[in-house]
């Protein structure tokens, strides 16, 4: 057999910390005034940032789970296939997710390969996600949202975040609807 060689590399914890604080902190300073604020890195979420960002817009997601991509990770019943129907297809398609024709209007592909396809189409589009930040509030102005109020975490508490635009993209229960913009989460109203 063949000497193998160990070599220990102590790694210094606090650089390590301010590394990845300093970082972040650039990041989330240079998107604190965007055109486009997404609550929720799920399918919906995902598909809005990529095509806004494509479309020249600055967009940011928040994600208040450590991962992205909602329940797709979990495909239909557990297994990892999704069902999609007809008209929705040309989405995946220009993501390069591989599908496949069920009939009858109905489609499937790989759950695993949506989500990473979709969540990686929104950042090479341009836009930035930032999970463990859950939405908590709007910014109001003239009876308009102009903003959102993010929570961090309870030990860094609350910031807020001016956008020019907060889309409506799941069609669930409204949290706040207005003349000209309705905001929605995807779920039932916490």
């Amino acid at each position: 057999m063949g000497r193998c060689e160990v070599f220990i590399i102590s790694i210094d914890d606090i650089i390590v910390t301010r590394i990845i604080f300093d970082r972040f902190s650039k990041e989330f300073r240079n998107n604190i005034d965007v055109d486009v604020a997404i609550a929720g890195a799920g399918p919906a979420g995902l598909t809005a940032a990529k095509y806004l960002a494509a479309a020249g817009k600055k967009t940011i997601v928040f994600e208040r789970k450590l991962s992205d991509g909602g329940g797709m990770w979990g495909g239909g019943m557990t297994f990892p296939v999704i069902v999609i129907q007809q008209g929705s297809q040309y989405i995946l398609d220009d993501v390069g997710v591989r599908i496949t024709n069920e009939g009858k209007g109905y489609y499937s592909a790989d759950s695993i390969e949506v989500t990473t396809k979709l969540c990686s189409a929104a950042i090479d589009a341009g836009a930035r996600i930032f999970n463990a930040i859950s939405v908590e509030d709007v910014l109001l102005h003239k009876n308009k949202v102009n903003g959102l109020i993010g929570a961090l975490s309870r030990l860094l508490g609350y910031m807020s975040i001016r956008c020019r635009f907060v889309p409506s993209i799941a069609l669930m229960q409204p949290v706040m609807p207005l003349r000209s913009v309705r905001l929605y989460d995807g779920r039932s109203a916490r």
